[in-house]
């Protein structure tokens, strides 16, 4: 059983995501908390472009008819 215990990223903690996310080395899971942390709102203008990107490779939900 795989236990998992939530917590949020820091400013500086996600500097370093982002930075490892630039260089390709990030993890599925790193990414997932790297989006949690940038869809917080108030976020500073800094993470501005990042959150622009994450937002545009966001899945979308279709519905089928």
């Amino acid at each position: 059983m795989k236990i998992s215990i939530s917590k949020k990223l820091s400013a500086r903690e996600a500097d370093r995501l982002i930075e490892k996310y630039y260089d390709g080395l990030t993890t599925v899971e790193e990414e997932r908390k790297l989006h949690a942390f940038l869809s917080q709102p108030s976020l500073p203008e800094k993470y501005d472009a990042e959150r622009a990107m994450f937002g545009f490779f966001k899945t979308k939900k279709t519905v089928s008819k």
